[in-house]
């Protein structure tokens, strides 16, 4: 772009809408794929006998390459000075590696018995356990730079509708995998359902990088930060942590503790608990097809959660705008706990999909509100460090939730997923007491960096939702 008159995307009045969400297309991928791996996890590693202490340790693998990998790359990428750019590079080559680690997860068990004719078990759980470390590192090369771009390249009155399209990008995704998967179409294939969703999940991935890396024109940096070594920077951001980041990470630590278990345990809750099934890999055909049931009704009920999270996504700033932000998340965290404590005495199937609508509302406020506070009160050379230190709070919160319920107090429930969920409501209480002490800043230019961060006040006035 060597035209005189070009002006950078961020420094100008507006962006067309269509170009939103072309530059936003690429937060799909990341939405889709903890989505669609998660939700597939358990039933693959029932059928593959993993053990309960195998899939804690997959799930930590998972947080720790995350824990690891986001903030390096957002602090590379913050001080890389390509032509092109700073972001789009990581985008590229965490879907390419996207692509080969859940081509091994959609055929573990076919690659595992090839591999080994005479017990192929052990060589079907490898290949199981590596296809989920490559997405696992795949997704957090992939996450933080389409995320951080967004902000990087919007017009800061225009940082409102770009988290809110983020957002509702998060319905979509949602929207549409769940609808396969709860309508059964791998029937009308040779493929398995878990095969099937994830080739779906490949093929949409793949297109909405490409759409964001097209149609995206990144500044290059014109001078180099003072500090390009990522652990630096890290711990400089750490010492930087002002009172508005620290109340909100806080909150948001609590959620990801809430939170994680319905992830991961609502599949085999409603195949095995709900509908009585059975996914081992030498079960009876009538348990294998009752789970698979349960499967496609729990995405059914995903299904609902993303629905009400695409349109609810529309409206999330105007209804902070007139209850205040502040109030609206409060009162979305509690319904949230309450909606997890039923799973406690809950058996009818019915009753769940009403459950996630209000589990859905609750989803688009602590997806939103962090990072938008992040967006806000972070000048754009340390947006990417900022962020990542932002998922440095998910990580933990999600590794006390998979050691702490998943593996510790399910000792005490042994086959009982529904409860691991229904205890995780006490997480959601205690981040819902603790928005009372959030601060909302002004809606404000990042690039104002501290400035922003010290004029931030408690009002309820919506930022960037």
């Amino acid at each position: 772009m060597g035209n005189e008159n070009w002006v950078p995307l961020a420094k100008r009045e507006r962006l067309p809408l269509l170009h939103i969400l072309g530059i936003s297309c690429a937060t799909l991928a990341p939405t889709l794929l903890w989505t669609i791996v998660f939700t597939l996890f358990y039933p693959l590693a029932a059928k593959l006998y993993l053990s309960n202490t195998a899939r804690t340790l997959i799930l930590l693998s998972g947080s720790l390459i995350g824990f690891i990998v986001q903030p390096i790359v957002g602090v590379i990428s913050d001080g890389l000075m390509l032509k092109w750019g700073r972001r789009r590079i990581f985008m590229i080559f965490g879907g390419l590696i996207l692509v080969v680690g859940l081509f091994i997860l959609m055929f573990c068990v076919e690659i595992g018995e090839s591999a080994n004719k005479i017990d192929p078990l052990k060589a079907q759980q490898a290949m199981l356990i590596f296809g989920m470390v490559l997405v696992f590192f795949a997704g957090n090369v992939l996450q933080g730079p389409a995320r951080t771009l967004c902000s990087d390249v919007c017009p800061p009155n225009q940082q409102v509708l770009m988290a809110s399209i983020v957002g509702v990008y998060g319905g979509v995704g949602g929207l549409f995998t769940n609808l396969i998967g709860a309508i059964s179409l791998y029937k009308y294939t040779s493929l398995t359902q878990e095969q099937f969703i994830l080739v779906v999940c490949l093929s949409i991935s793949f297109v909405a990088v490409i759409i964001t890396v097209i149609v995206t024109h990144e500044e290059p940096l014109d001078e180099k930060p003072e500090s390009s070594n990522p652990f630096s920077v890290l711990w400089q951001a750490m010492k930087d942590i002002n009172p508005t980041y620290l109340r909100v990470a806080i909150v948001y630590f609590f959620i990801m503790i809430a939170a994680y278990q319905i992830g991961i345990q609502l599949n085999d809750f409603m195949g095995g608990t709900i509908f009585g099934g059975n996914n081992a890999i030498d079960a009876d055909q009538s348990d294998i097809d009752d789970y698979q049931k349960g499967v496609s009704w729990a995405m059914l009920c995903n299904l609902v959660s993303c629905g009400v999270q695409f349109i609810y996504g529309f409206f999330n700033a105007k209804v902070c705008e007139l209850v205040g932000m502040k109030w609206v998340f409060m009162v979305l965290m509690i319904l949230l706990g309450v909606m997890y404590m039923l799973f406690f005495w809950v058996k009818n199937k019915i009753a769940y999909l009403f459950m996630h609508v209000p589990i859905g509302l609750a989803v688009v406020a602590y997806n939103n509100l962090p990072y938008a506070i992040v967006t806000l009160i972070t000048p754009t050379e340390k947006l990417g460090a900022n962020i990542a230190l932002m998922n440095c709070f998910n990580v933990v919160g999600q590794q006390i939730s998979n050691f702490g319920i998943g593996m510790g107090i399910e000792k005490a429930w042994p086959g009982k997923p529904g409860n691991l969920v229904g205890i995780s409501c006490i997480f959601a209480f205690i981040g819902a007491v603790a928005c009372f002490w959030l601060i909302i800043p002004d809606s404000k230019p990042a690039d104002d960096g501290d400035e922003s961060a010290d004029s931030s006040s408690s009002s309820d006035q919506p930022a960037a939702l």
